[in-house]
């Protein structure tokens, strides 16, 4: 049909183009509402819980000693949720009330397509209570779920010589030895959840049970017992005698059998390959976390890949529907085998929560699809996400669950409209390849609130590093899976076929670490996880509301959107900082960042990846012309690591003798900053300057002669000195210190140290950090110590504290005030934090 120019004719074009877009605007499923209430509510029942657990409450007054604090419970996050969620609704209710919605049969029409033909009260009441019925839910599951829990450890004896222990997950490396969680039953038979130390012992594998005699720690009210209280763990527990050790009458028990002699296959031929074969056939993560595969894949973006999540599940399901549909069985015996294979193939990667969730949601599609019904992918994801919330609400808090969801429901809805738009803006020879492009993009956007907060990076390279791995993945699981199969019919046939899926393998791994070690594969980026999820609540309710279809305007105001962000975002990275000294917040551990202008050096990194690449971005920190390592105690430099290649780093800087030292932790450290530093490894002797700026200078005043760096004595100690008018008199005098202690600053007073402005507390403010007398001699305006929250070395010492506040000092800790920043100026130190 030819239109012409006129108002009708404009007007029927309007319209035509309204109805094409609904007609490629997927609905939403009824569930949907009440599914993201519930997910709320057992998070609000969780807060009030642990409120009431630190306050002493017993199981019935659980609710009822937290009623009077409810409003102080309630989470930010939550609250941000909840608002942005109301949002959404009375958008969607107008919105919708205005331009109709694609008609399908009564029957099965969607909440959200009723909710459309109706005015604008009644889709606000309805959509209110779904919104209060999913709340409701998710109240009693998370009251019912943690009331229990503090029943149990209130209930469990604190002193527990011998007890009977299940393993529920996989032993994985961390910064505190290699820890897994298991269940733990005293001798009068009450069960509690537990996460083990192995420090003494190795690892048993998932679904073994013993007898164990040790020590268990009941949770305290600190906030890493918190965060373990939100997994259903009530304890730490480290062994000190295991025996009679079998493997447990479970369900977890019989497949952990089988998946202890499918990990040694794999385990025999050692490597990159081997590592990732068992974490993406056997959902075992235990040797990518020791052979370090962790980093390359998430500054790659494919971390996700590293688990059994939806992605590999869709294999087992789609091979197994594919054979069920041609074998022209009963749909009942089909539906039956489809779920043994489902149910199978979770008990041989460990039931996962991301697996479980794909697992439910595909059979929930495929059965509907076999039963000769119409598939709903939004529907089935919703029902899954329901049921496993209610059937174990720790699922609210697990990061697996809530990636797999969020790029699932992303994929689900906006992959169509993503597509549309890169086939509009791609040559034509690359179209083909805008659908797959789209699931990556669509993907890593979606799962960005989750994933930004937790990892602290933003994989520029994501999205085509996914492109091209997913078939190399799919190729991997399948050839892994029939390796194995072949191992158990006829063993010389398998164990060939799994050597050649892990040469595969290594050649796959390869690849990815000499991806991730391209300057700028991935940046630090750093939001917070409440921020985040506002933005993206908004945005992507208002993308599905608009659906705005590629066209002549819509390109234009794309461009021009996409040109003014890049304007902005150049011009905030380049935008010169004052001079200022930041004490970043990164845990129990040491990093200070000084900077004039675009000129940064950063002293000690802090043992906390994330923790560290989150304070750099927050602080614009995104190259650094020194990093100086003060000593090598882990807490000071065990993320050097990190910064390759996320951070540019031109020199590394260590005390005078350093590179001779053959400490096996000095040498690791030094082999990190020799592929690190462009320009090399530096060492600095006594009485060295450094001159950061026209206006800043540090002088290194401690040690005094060589040393290997491995003790706290041997910490180098900074003097800085800020000369705001350059006439030779600093304005601003600081003292770095690193780990070293009053003995050393004893030392350097003698050595002629007069009085400073800041000081930066050493060894986080220990008992041995300073003396009264040390604090009345310095005289420092402002100490700052770096400590983390919940710390079990009793850092910082009160007496310390004292100390520094009887001597006129402001005490400053990260703990409590975040990132501490101290402006320097003409007239003195300008001090600010972001608190907590």
């Amino acid at each position: 049909m030819r239109l012409t120019s006129g108002a009708p004719e404009d007007e029927e074009l309007v319209d035509l183009e309204v109805e094409q877009r609904h007609a490629s605007r997927p609905s939403l499923p009824m569930l949907l509402l009440p599914a993201v209430a519930m997910w709320c509510g057992i998070r609000i029942a969780r807060a009030l819980c642990w409120q009431a657990y630190v306050a002493g409450g017993g199981t019935l007054g659980v609710l009822r000693s937290a009623i009077g604090d409810f409003a102080s419970a309630l989470e930010p996050r939550v609250l941000i949720l909840a608002a942005a969620l109301a949002v959404a609704l009375v958008l969607l209710g107008r919105t919708g009330r205005r331009r109709g919605a694609h008609e399908l049969p009564r029957r099965w029409a969607s909440v959200s397509q009723r909710i459309v033909r109706r005015e604008a009260k009644e889709s606000i009441v309805t959509a209110a209570a779904l919104v209060a019925s999913g709340l409701a839910l998710g109240l009693i599951v998370g009251s019912l779920c943690y009331s229990h829990l503090s029943s149990s450890i209130s209930l469990f004896p604190s002193h527990v010589s011998k007890c009977r222990m299940v393993v529920t997950d996989d032993a994985s490396a961390g910064d505190f030895g290699t820890t897994s969680t298991a269940v733990v039953y005293s001798e009068d038979g009450i069960a509690l959840n537990v996460k083990v130390g192995w420090s003494d012992f190795d690892p048993l594998p998932l679904g073994s049970e013993c007898t164990v005699y040790g020590d268990v720690h009941l949770l305290d009210d600190s906030s890493g017992s918190e965060y373990r209280y939100s997994q259903l763990i009530g304890a730490s527990f480290r062994p000190r005698k295991v025996e009679d050790i079998s493997w447990a009458p479970t369900f977890r028990g019989l497949f952990g059998a089988l998946r202890f002699k499918a990990g040694k296959l794999f385990g025999r031929f050692g490597g990159d390959g081997a590592a990732l074969l068992s974490g993406i056939v056997l959902g075992n993560r235990e040797g990518v976390g020791k052979l370090g595969l962790d980093d390359p894949f998430r500054l790659t973006g494919l971390a996700h890949l590293l688990a059994v999540s939806g992605s590999h599940l869709s294999i087992i399901i789609a091979i197994s529907t594919l054979a069920l549909s041609r074998m022209r069985l009963p749909k009942g015996a089909a539906i039956a085998i489809l779920a043994a294979a489902c149910i199978s193939y979770l008990g041989l990667t460990g039931l996962h929560e991301s697996a479980i969730r794909a697992c439910a949601m595909s059979l929930a599609a495929n059965i509907a699809w076999l039963a000769g019904r119409r598939r709903h992918s939004l529907s089935a994801l919703t029902l899954a996400v329901v049921a496993m919330l209610a059937i174990d609400p720790p699922c609210a808090y697990s990061m697996g669950f809530a990636l797999s969801v969020m790029s699932v429901f992303g994929l689900c809805v906006f992959t169509p409209l993503v597509a549309e738009w890169l086939e509009s803006l791609s040559p034509r020879l690359l179209r083909k390849a805008a659908s797959p492009l789209a699931m990556a993009l669509t993907a890593q956007t979606c799962t960005a609130p989750v994933a930004i907060p937790a990892f602290a990076t933003l994989s520029i390279l994501g999205p085509i590093c996914n492109l091209l791995a997913a078939p190399a993945i799919a190729l991997l699981l399948g050839f892994g899976m029939l390796s194995l199969l072949a191992a158990a019919i006829f063993a010389p046939v398998g164990n060939a076929l799994i050597g050649a899926a892990c040469i595969l393998a290594e050649g796959f791994c390869a690849i990815v670490r000499f991806i991730a070690s391209l300057p700028l594969c991935a940046i630090p980026f750093s939001r917070g996880g409440a921020e985040l999820a506002f933005i993206a609540m908004a945005l992507g309710a208002a993308v599905w509301i608009a659906w705005p279809l590629p066209s002549r305007r819509s390109k234009s105001i794309l461009a021009a959107a996409s040109a003014a962000l890049l304007a902005l975002g150049t011009v905030v990275a380049l935008w010169p900082s004052p001079p200022r000294l930041v004490a970043l917040d990164v845990g129990q551990g040491d990093a200070i960042l000084v900077s004039d202008g675009s000129t940064r050096l950063l002293v000690d990194t802090g043992r906390e990846d994330s923790k560290l690449l989150a304070a750099l971005s927050r602080n614009g920190a995104y190259s650094l012309n020194a990093v100086l390592i003060t000593h090598f105690d882990e807490d000071h430099c065990g993320s050097l690591s990190a910064l390759d290649p996320t951070v540019s780093v031109d020199a590394v800087l260590v005390a005078d003798g350093c590179l001779d030292c053959e400490d096996p932790k000095a040498m690791s450290t030094l082999k990190t900053a020799d592929g690190l530093a462009r320009e090399g490894i530096f060492e600095l002797a006594f009485g060295s300057r450094i001159r950061l700026s026209d206006h800043l200078e540090f002088e290194m005043i401690w040690p005094t002669e060589e040393v290997d760096g491995c003790d706290n004595e041997d910490s180098i100690c900074l003097l800085m000195r800020y000369d705001a008018d350059l006439d030779g008199v600093p304005e601003i005098i600081a003292l770095l210190t690193g780990d070293a202690e009053s003995e050393q600053l004893e030392s350097m007073v003698a050595s002629g140290l007069g009085s400073i402005d800041i000081l930066k507390v050493g060894h986080h403010g220990s008992a041995a950090s300073i003396t009264s007398e040390l604090a009345e001699k310095l005289g420092p305006k402002a100490s700052l110590i770096s400590v983390g929250e919940g710390n079990t070395y009793g850092h910082p010492s009160y007496r310390v504290i004292d100390a520094l506040v009887s001597a006129g000092s402001e005490v400053l800790r990260t703990d409590l005030q975040g990132d501490i920043v101290v402006t320097l100026t003409q007239n003195g130190a300008a001090i600010t934090y972001d608190g907590r």
